[in-house]
């Protein structure tokens, strides 16, 4: 199975680097890497544009408009997803593809860690989201930083999911199909 990963990027000249650094530096590569810019105004582009990745442009304003200007590009049979001020760990394409092959599943997520300090409202109020969704529909929500998806299944319920970040936030829309 090959990998393609998408990192939708707006603004992230702080981080953008050390997550394609990360992304670039695994156990077993990736077959593509495709940063899909939102309009950054900073040093994004131009950073990304050091290392050997597509760039794309996504000129509708939101993540769910990048996110999915991404997938659509993505030619591998596994679509892995990360966000720009991340990094992920050495063998992460590694895991996916593994899991991904042996378990024959079509969506995958995974553990994300979170080094900074917020309000711990917030760290109380995320894991009783997902709990909840997870009693109510049986799965926990594919979160942005650290999820896959099979290009077939992606290609079968992009018709489907909402295209208005005010009503779900794209990733868990995702999850609940």
């Amino acid at each position: 199975m090959t990998v393609s990963v998408i990192l939708p990027a707006y603004n992230e000249e702080k981080y953008i680097e050390k997550c394609i650094q990360s992304i670039l530096n695994q156990s077993i590569p990736a077959e593509e890497v495709i940063v899909v810019d939102n309009n950054s105004t900073d040093k994004t582009v131009e950073i990304a544009k050091k290392y050997p990745v597509k760039i794309v442009l996504e000129k509708t304003q939101g993540i769910i408009a990048t996110r999915n200007h991404g997938f659509d590009l993505a030619t591998s049979d596994i679509i892995a997803r990360t966000d720009a001020d991340s990094e992920v760990p050495y063998t992460w394409i590694e895991q996916i593809k593994t899991y991904m092959d042996t378990n024959k599943c079509d969506a995958l997520l995974g553990a994300s860690y979170y080094n900074m300090s917020p309000p711990p409202i917030n760290d109380t109020l995320f894991l009783s989201f997902a709990e909840a969704i997870k009693k109510i529909f049986g799965v926990y929500p594919l979160i942005g930083p650290n999820m896959a998806i099979t290009r077939t299944m992606w290609r079968k319920i992009k018709p489907t999911l909402c295209k208005d970040e005010r009503q779900i936030h794209e990733d868990i829309d995702i999850a609940l199909h």
